[in-house]
């Protein structure tokens, strides 16, 4: 069994298994099977694929790979450069943390008047024959 061990700059090791990649087998002669020997660039691009391939189909995760893969120096002449590395470490992180969110101790709620009553405010009034029409229509 071939596998791909790459070491990123963070220090993370990661393996692939490369079985179908490097070893391609003949179908009609079985003696004929054959190796494809990969350069080092074509690696990290198969281990690129994989990863993406790995990751949930979503927008917000296409985005959030692009930003991932972008290095810190392509952010320099952006003008709140200074505050984005002094806080990239807590508030931009690569990953986000597993789970909900953390409970807070403040309670959400809308208080209303009587909740048997629809909650239904007309965007503007309505001229006395619509309004009379109305009437007519639910009185029936």
């Amino acid at each position: 069994m071939l596998t791909l061990g790459v070491i990123y700059s963070e220090g993370v090791h990661h393996e692939k298994k490369l079985r179908t990649f490097l070893w391609l087998s003949a179908k009609d002669a079985p003696g004929h099977d054959f190796m494809i020997v990969l350069t080092n660039n074509m690696i990290k691009r198969i281990d690129q694929d994989l990863k993406r391939n790995d990751d949930p189909d979503n927008v917000g995760s296409e985005k959030a790979n692009r930003f991932l893969y972008a290095d810190w120096k392509s952010f320099t002449k952006v003008p709140a450069y200074p505050v984005i590395v002094e806080y990239k470490d807590t508030m931009f992180r690569p990953k986000l943390p597993e789970g909900s969110p953390m409970e807070r101790d403040i309670k959400h709620r809308i208080d209303v008047r009587d909740p048997n009553i629809a909650m239904y405010r007309q965007q503007w009034r309505l001229s006395p024959e619509q309004k009379a029409e109305i009437d007519k229509w639910y009185a029936r």
